[in-house]
């Protein structure tokens, strides 16, 4: 596959078998590098990534699963279409790759709304929300929530690590998005 920025044969095209449906997975980058995991919106796929892509390839692995019901994973109509099953999609694409904690989970709009909801299930080092209606400060009530239910929640850590980089303002909102996801990213 050739895409712009990435050479012929460095992209990787992956199918597995994940939560019943046969999802679609591309990966870029050395598996010895860190890990990020980008998550596309609705109506969209993995290649929404490119141009990020093209521009983290050389200092992390990259991966970017087509979400059920996208692009060319394979999905019914019928079973859990919410967020926390989309987050488990997620969580079990990381577990396909034997990635423990991931360096940065990267949500695009509804891939947003999964990376908010895989920050209540799952640990990384990073989420970024990147032009998405999830709504960072009810992640914290409901972190402070379970936090006094008395599971396991590192609230500060998350609340160190949520970036939000939304810039709905003009035309080129989606290649500014991109541009300042890359520069968070690389710093």
């Amino acid at each position: 596959m050739e895409l712009p920025g990435i050479p012929v044969g460095e992209m990787e095209s992956h199918r597995a078998y994940i939560n019943g449906q046969d999802m679609h997975i591309l990966t870029v980058g050395s598996r010895d590098k860190p890990v990020i995991l980008f998550l596309h919106g609705l109506f969209a796929d993995a290649l929404f990534w490119v141009a990020a892509i093209s521009k983290l390839r050389d200092r992390y692995f990259i991966i970017a699963p087509d979400q059920k019901g996208h692009g060319l994973t394979i999905s019914s109509y019928s079973g859990d279409w919410s967020s926390t099953a989309f987050a488990n999609d997620a969580r079990k694409v990381l577990d396909y790759f034997e990635v423990d904690i991931p360096y940065a989970v990267v949500g695009h709009s509804w891939g947003g709304v999964v990376t908010q909801k895989f920050a209540h299930l799952y640990d990384a080092d990073k989420y970024i929300l990147c032009n998405t209606a999830a709504y960072p400060p009810k992640f914290f009530d409901i972190a402070r929530i379970k936090e006094e239910a008395g599971e396991r929640l590192k609230v500060e850590v998350a609340r160190k690590h949520i970036i939000t980089t939304v810039s709905y303002t003009h035309l080129r909102a989606h290649e500014t998005s991109l541009h300042l996801v890359c520069r968070l990213l690389l710093e």
